[in-house]
């Protein structure tokens, strides 16, 4: 096999040749297996899995949903719904609303959203929005009440305006969606941690 020779234009009009070859598909792929094994090699690994001999305890989170300090509506109970299903991707988390049966609680508030312009068109007609939401959580033990970790923390999602109000408002829903679910993944990954180390 000889390769394939394309004829390219640079911006200056010359044409040049390239020539892409079999050698070079196979030295291209050499490298990305050897990247592979070196990752494998220092120690990465999935964080989204158990690892292979790993032992997790399981246990029964207490989770409620949180208090709204906001003025949006319902974000509290989305939220909540997006923390449910991270928290159903492992079998080591099982997830309650009966604090007696816990043996660990998440805790937290949605403290304040902000939604500030970002940027202007014509007429200084916003085009666009930055999101802002402010949160608070903990992960305790039921029993001492000892905290294990707690954290304030906000996201940022960018929100287009529209001249339709509607589509504007559900722009916003969009975003607060995302940031919803990458509070979600967040708190499960922490989650997981804290269960290596119990």
């Amino acid at each position: 096999m000889n390769g394939e020779e394309v004829i390219m234009n640079n911006r200056y009009g010359r044409s040049r040749s390239i020539n892409y070859s079999f050698f070079t598909l196979r030295y291209s792929l050499l490298i990305v297996i050897l990247l592979t094994i070196s990752m494998a090699g220092c120690g990465y690994y999935n964080p989204y899995v158990t690892r292979e001999g790993e032992s997790l305890p399981t246990i029964n989170l207490y989770v409620d949903i949180w208090p709204n300090r906001t003025n949006e509506l319902g974000l509290e109970t989305k939220l909540y719904r997006r923390l449910i299903t991270w928290f159903k991707k492992s079998t080591h988390i099982k997830a309650t609303q009966d604090r007696q049966k816990s043996e660990y609680l998440l805790t937290g508030e949605i403290r304040s959203i902000n939604v500030p312009s970002l940027s202007y068109g014509q007429f200084d007609q916003a085009v666009e929005l930055n999101v802002t939401l402010t949160v608070h959580y903990a992960m305790q033990k039921e029993e001492s009440g000892e905290i294990l970790w707690e954290q304030t923390q906000s996201f940022q999602e960018a929100v287009s305006v529209t001249p339709d109000a509607v589509s504007t408002r559900d722009n916003k829903q969009k975003a607060l969606a995302i940031i919803n679910d990458d509070l979600a993944e967040i708190i499960y990954l922490r989650i997981l941690n804290t269960l290596r180390s119990i």
